[in-house]
C-alpha cells in the first residue's frame, strides 16, 4: 500500500491544551500565513476555512501528543502556534511513498531547529522512523482513518 502521510507531534503531556489551541486557531477569522519550515506545503488557504475540517488528537504518550488532519496535510501555521503557545517542540513529518519523498522539521518555541527533505528517498518510512526515534516520539506515521480506528487507544477527533 502506498502511503501519503503528514503528521504533527507535540512535546506535551496535556492533550486538552493542544485541543484548545487547535480550536482557537480554527476560530481565527484570518489565519496566519504558512511559515516556511523547509518542507513542501500541501496546505492551502482555502483549507483553513474548510467548514468540515477534522483533526485526530492522541492522548499523551511518553510526553508526546500526535495530530493528524483528515485532509492528510500539515498546517504549519497551527504547528507554529502550538510550539509558541506551549513553549515546546513540534515535529512535522511527511511521507509520499509513491514519489519516494520524505521530510521532517522540528521547531522549538516557533523557531525551526532542524529540517530535512529528500525527494528521492530509497526508504521514506525508514527515514521518518529515524526522525521519530531521534526525537523520542513514541508514535509511527499514521493516516487519519487509522487514528479514528484507534479511539480505544486515546485518539479523539475534533471537528471545526
Amino acid at each position: 500500500m502506498s502511503l501519503n502521510v503528514e503528521n504533527l507531534f507535540v512535546k506535551c503531556d496535556d492533550h486538552t491544551k493542544v485541543a484548545a489551541l487547535v480550536e482557537a486557531h480554527w476560530r481565527n477569522p484570518s489565519p496566519p500565513a504558512q511559515p516556511d519550515w523547509g518542507l513542501p506545503s500541501s496546505f492551502e488557504t482555502l483549507l483553513a476555512k474548510e467548514a468540515k475540517r477534522k483533526v485526530a488528537i492522541s492522548s499523551p504518550r511518553e510526553g508526546w501528543v500526535g495530530l493528524v488532519e483528515s485532509k492528510e496535510v500539515v498546517d504549519f501555521s497551527l504547528a507554529n502556534t502550538l510550539s509558541e503557545q506551549l513553549e515546546t517542540t513540534v515535529l512535522a513529518i511527511q511521507i509520499a511513498e509513491a514519489s519516494g519523498a520524505a521530510g521532517y522539521a522540528s521547531v522549538f518555541r516557533g523557531k525551526v531547529l532542524e529540517t530535512s527533505f529528500n525527494e528521492e528517498d530509497d526508504d521514506p518510512r525508514a527515514t521518518i522512523r529515524g526522525a521519530l526515534n531521534k526525537y523520542k516520539v513514541p508514535y509511527d506515521a499514521i493516516l487519519f482513518r487509522e487514528a479514528v480506528q484507534k479511539a480505544s487507544e486515546g485518539w479523539n477527533v475534533k471537528q471545526k
